[in-house]
């Protein structure tokens, strides 16, 4: 199916959420990291969507990390998140990942820091089925409760640990 029939702001959406990807790389390059951004690639028609998905919007040497915002909310740290509990990704997304990320940098709306979620976390995630406003029908998430997820006010230094880097406190 095409496109612009199926999800007529993908591209409008992919491009915004590029815009928190490079912000969170270059926080990370700010602070002492070298990062580097896979290519977009956008597929032509929702036929595809397997060709075309990604495995991490960008590496810290070969460790994958996954930029997601929440647009719709402004937070300045965990207590201001309106719930208790944070959507990570799309279920069946993350089961297909060859590589999970290794973190989740999940930005608030306007892009001065984001709730991270360590995979080392992995086994305090639940599942949820719920209505996607945006897809109009229902999708099973991964979520965790936000007990086990850190703050980054990107005017800091991140708190992340790479097997290819130490600890930056």
């Amino acid at each position: 199916m095409d496109l612009n029939t199926i999800d007529p702001d993908f591209i409008k959406d992919l491009l915004n959420s590029d815009r928190a990807t490079w912000i969170v790389a270059q926080n990370l390059r700010l602070n002492g990291y070298t990062i580097s951004l896979p290519p977009i690639n956008i597929r032509p028609n929702t036929t595809l969507i397997k060709q075309y998905g990604d495995s991490g919007d960008l590496l810290v040497g070969s460790n994958v990390i996954e930029v997601k915002q929440r647009p719709d909310i402004d937070f300045n740290n965990l207590q201001e998140f309106p719930y208790k509990t944070i959507i990570i990704d799309v279920k069946h997304h993350y089961d297909n990942l060859k590589t999970p990320p290794l973190y989740y940098v999940i930005c608030n709306s306007n892009l001065t820091g984001a709730i991270i979620v360590s995979n080392k976390t992995r086994n305090k995630w639940t599942e949820s089925t719920r209505w996607d406003n945006k897809r109009k029908r229902s999708r099973t998430f991964y979520l965790v409760e936000l007990d086990y997820c850190n703050y980054w006010d990107f005017n800091e230094k991140p708190k992340f640990y790479f097997e290819t880097t130490s600890t930056i406190a």
